[in-house]
């Protein structure tokens, strides 16, 4: 289990170290998922931390506790068990590590600078020695041979992961294509919220006109009002007037009636001839009056009649324009505003789609960087491994060479095909590519070192060569025998060694290309990182312009809604307006009429006194003139008779006297 914690927590670390190299935003995206536990070292989220380390504190035991049963028990075996002897081991099985331990330094590396002196001490060393120091090198090449089919297994299963790179190559492909499908539809996107912009600065505009014009019926109504306290401070007016005229006919009535007191005290002493004719003088004329009043009433009557269709016609018409307009403007209003806002529904479904596909794309990258990382780890190790048995392989082939030459046998054509191959490969490289990895670089350093190490005898050496075969004329058959067979299975060991080396100069262009191809989709990667979280933050970026339009829309929406039912209230005030204008103007007009009629009837009948009283007036004055004519006649008539009445008196007198 705590392997297994240490395991994950270094696979944590990793993907974590990964993250740094990639970038800030995959660290981002990665450090809310990488909240450690303290005790088993495994990724929790921030909400659960807290939950999982007071379990796993409860679960861990006591460390005091464990301590102190570990040192319980060492006590308890220290005292049941007794000590064992130490077993000493052998002088011959001590030379024999101590010689294999150090044999490239205390034989191999001599034998070409004294091989005088090491050829006595090989001839010195005991049989059994030498016995036991050829089984540890046959030995040595059986683990070399396992390990080269291990190396062949390792082999197969790198090809099958750069066949798997290549798959994957072949889906980073495909998620660019995507990419660029998505980035043309985002494109589109954004002509088609440029155009819903556009609409919505129409409707805008609609809006704007709508409030003009309610500003215009809100004037149209404050003039009706304005008009409408003009016609009531002229019906005033003529109120007023009519109360004078009542005045002036209640005057004109009261000096009729003292009039007529008079005209009735000299009619009693006028002539009965006279005013018959005068009454039906009157009469007739009056007659007359009435019946050019009667006339004119009429012609104004139907004047007005027609003069009020005409208005109401003018009015009625403009009103249910101007209603058809704006209902025709609102539809209009309504439709731009149902397409904007289906239009906006698409839109954020698209952009949903765009950003799912997005976090699926995210995350498949993800998932393929771990995978490549997993891949490059499992390459590197197997990249150690090849060079630590490339090295073990490359001191037994000097070992073996050495051999060869100590004993003056031939030496194989590796080394020569090792130089060659090396040189060709180093031909094959151009000159500006760099190695792409340490184990690379471990590689061709090792290539060069075996290459230095192929060293070609001279001619002192090939005296001491010769001194060597004698040495080696002197052994037994059996020996001569064990070294023949021990040469020839060194022999098939080197062509072996020939093919894996030649397997491992496959591998290894395999493993550079394969190293460009990683490295190549890692570009493409953090390209695609780059464009991805580019257009996450433009995804954002529109969410949260689409955010702003949908609270502008919605606001217009409101104030549209607002201004429907303003102008709902704005048209059904207009039209109660209008119907009380047009009661007030009934209203107004039967006053006006009945005024004009009384006025008309007034001034008629005022006109019909005054003809009267100017009549009457000149009857009156002629009767006047008449009845000073008479009264003169009668006062000389009565002083006449008062002359003869004095007479009669002074004759009645003087009779009385007489008498």
């Amino acid at each position: 289990m705590q392997a297994t914690r240490v395991d994950d927590a270094v696979a944590n670390a990793a993907a974590l170290e990964s993250l740094q190299a990639q970038g800030a935003n995959a660290l981002a995206a990665f450090r809310p998922r990488m909240s450690l536990c303290p005790h088993c070292h495994e990724g929790f989220g921030s909400a659960s931390l807290p939950i999982h380390v007071r379990r796993c504190r409860a679960l861990l035991p006591d460390p005091e506790a464990e301590a102190k049963a570990a040192a319980d028990a060492l006590a308890a075996t220290t005292l049941s068990c007794p000590a064992k002897k130490r077993q000493v081991p052998k002088i011959v099985d001590l030379c024999l590590a101590v010689f294999t331990r150090n044999f490239q330094g205390m034989c191999l590396d001599k034998v070409m600078a004294a091989p005088e002196h090491e050829v006595a001490l090989i001839d010195a060393l005991p049989t059994d020695l030498v016995h036991r120091i050829v089984a540890n090198l046959v030995y040595d090449n059986k683990k070399m041979a396992a390990k080269a089919d291990k190396e062949r297994s390792n082999v197969r299963h790198l090809r099958k992961e750069l066949e798997e790179l290549q798959v994957q190559k072949g889906q980073l492909e495909l998620f660019r294509h995507q990419s660029a499908l998505y980035r043309s539809r985002l494109t589109e996107q954004d002509q088609v919220v440029e155009q819903l912009r556009r609409d919505h600065e129409r409707v805008a505009h609609l809006v704007t006109v709508l409030e003009h014009k309610n500003k215009q019926l809100q004037s149209q109504v404050d003039s009706w009002q304005r008009k409408r306290q003009r016609v009531d401070t002229r019906i005033n007016a003529l109120i007023v007037e009519n109360d004078e005229l009542k005045q002036q006919l209640r005057d004109a009535g009261r000096k009729e009636a003292e009039l007529v007191k008079r005209l009735a005290s000299a009619v009693r002493e006028m002539a009965s001839s006279l005013l018959p004719r005068s009454l039906a003088w009157m009469d007739d004329a009056l007659h007359a009056e009435e019946r050019q009043l009667a006339e004119k009433r009429s012609i104004l009557t139907e004047v007005h009649h027609v003069l009020d269709e005409m208005v109401y016609d003018v009015e009625t018409h403009a009103r249910e324009c101007e209603v058809a307009r704006l209902r025709h403007d609102l539809g209009v209003a309504r439709t731009t505003i149902a397409e904007y806002e289906e239009r906006e529904r698409t839109l954020i479904r698209e952009r949903q789609e765009a950003y799912d596909f997005a976090r699926q794309v995210e995350r498949e990258g993800h998932e393929l960087m771990e995978r490549l990382q997993e891949n490059l780890r499992v390459v590197t190790a197997e990249l150690a491994k090849k060079d630590s048995v490339f090295a073990m392989s490359l001191t037994s082939r000097s070992l073996m060479g050495r051999v060869h030459t100590l004993f003056g046998m031939p030496q194989p054509a590796i080394l020569s095909n090792d130089n060659k191959r090396s040189s060709e490969s180093s031909r094959r490289r151009s000159p500006t590519e760099t190695p792409v990895s340490s184990a690379y670089a471990r590689v061709r350093a090792l290539k060069e070192r075996s290459q230095s190490t192929a060293i070609t005898p001279s001619e002192k050496e090939k005296a001491q060569l010769a001194r060597a075969e004698q040495i080696v004329k002197s052994l037994k058959k059996d020996e001569i025998k064990l070294f023949h067979d021990m040469s020839t299975r060194v022999k098939a060991l080197e062509t072996h060694l020939a093919q894996v080396h030649a397997e491992k100069e496959d591998i290894a262009a395999r493993l550079h290309s394969a190293e460009s191809v990683r490295d190549f989709l890692m570009d493409k990667l953090k390209d695609l990182e780059d464009r991805l979280s580019n257009t996450i933050d433009s995804t954002a970026k529109k969410e949260e312009q689409a955010a702003m339009d949908r609270e502008i829309i919605g606001f217009l929406d409101a104030k549209t809604q607002e201004y429907e039912i303003t102008l709902q209230q704005y048209a059904s005030q207009n039209d109660e307006i209008r119907l009380e204008l047009a009661r007030l103007k009934e209203e107004s007009e039967t006053k006006l009429t009945i005024v004009q009629d009384m006025v008309g009837l007034l001034t008629d009948e005022k006109q019909e006194l005054e003809v009267q009283l100017r009549s009457q007036r000149k009857l009156l004055v002629r009767e006047v003139k008449g009845l000073r004519a008479q009264n003169q006649l009668l006062a000389e008539e009565k002083a006449t008779y008062l002359n003869q009445l004095k007479t009669l008196k002074h004759a009645l007198q003087h009779l009385e006297h007489l008498s």
